[in-house]
């Protein structure tokens, strides 16, 4: 009566509780906050050793991000009341976590109001050492980023997707893939889907290991303008495993400049090779064109 409490119970697989999770007494679980304030689970991600659980919490009087790790023996890995992963002046809310097991890290990202509109954040929290890392900025385009979703790769890399109305008063599907702390296509993301209405609420996934293809979709409007119409739309995402591949470093000399334009537009205009084609598709679009062209110069712009 006096709030929300978040608690977690391990089953094991003949389905039993696991002694070492509960707390005894009347209530069954493991508390994972101290704090007499409402928490709401928004998700867990699983290492090979740890638990990371992350909830929305009002503790501040506005929402905020909270997480604890657990060990398998139910032990809790933080501080008691939890760690602040995302906290200010204004909302936090609408986390996504993913675990990736190259890096050894978890990844948490979030919508982040400024006082005006909805900006995406990230921040990484690693399995050892339990640091939390500096605020990635995923997308902080002057519009509206909701509703994002993370998922790492089989290669290490991250990616995500998230809705963006920077291009109209609907929303649309943008994308962007963070590999080796890298950005691989423009700042504040590409466009994965702009069809007329909402596009809304993406999920990532894995459908094919062999060549490292990922699934997006969402929930779509466009069907015919009637609001309360949604379907479900699709589309794929294949990342190169080759790591030699660093996106824009056209003549792959470590350093991504001027040349590498010279060297994209000589391309397109057909009166140059280019032995590197993975690093020319800044979009991932598998077709090497005008628009590789002006997501080089503004990336080289945002370096």
């Amino acid at each position: 009566f006096q709030g929300t409490r978040s608690y977690v119970v391990l089953v094991n697989s003949d389905g039993d509780l696991e002694d070492s999770w509960l707390d005894g007494g009347d209530i069954v679980g493991k508390r994972i906050s101290s704090d007499e304030n409402d928490q709401f689970i928004k998700g867990y991600a699983k290492s090979n050793d740890k638990v990371l659980i992350i909830w929305k919490d009002q503790r501040a009087g506005n929402a905020d991000i909270y997480g604890q790790i657990l060990d398998f023996e139910g032990n809790l890995l933080l501080e008691n009341d939890g760690l602040a992963i995302a906290s200010g002046d204004n909302d936090q809310q609408n986390p996504t976590i993913s675990f990736n097991s190259v890096e050894n890290e978890f990844m948490v990202c979030w919508e982040d109001f400024n006082g005006i509109d909805f900006n995406v954040l990230c921040k990484s929290i690693d399995n050892q050492s339990l640091e939390l890392s500096d605020v990635i900025t995923l997308c902080d385009d002057p519009a509206n980023q909701k509703s994002p979703d993370v998922y790492s790769s089989i290669d290490g890399s991250y990616i995500f997707a998230w809705e963006d109305s920077r291009n109209s008063v609907t929303s649309d599907i943008f994308y962007q893939q963070l590999k080796n702390g890298n950005f691989q296509h423009a700042s504040n993301g590409i466009v994965l889907c702009d069809a007329d209405f909402n596009q809304k609420k993406p999920q990532i996934d894995l459908y094919d290991e062999t060549d490292n293809k990922y699934i997006i979709f969402w929930d779509d409007l466009r069907s015919s303008g009637k609001e309360d119409l949604t379907n479900i739309y699709v589309q794929s995402v294949t990342l190169s495993f080759d790591d030699s591949c660093t996106v824009g470093d056209l003549n792959e000399d470590g350093i991504i400049n001027v040349i590498d334009i010279v060297n994209l537009v000589n391309y397109v205009l057909g009166i140059g090779d280019l032995t590197n084609l993975c690093a020319a598709d800044l979009n991932a679009d598998d077709v090497i064109n005008v628009l590789d062209v002006v997501n080089l110069v503004n990336l080289i712009l945002d370096l």
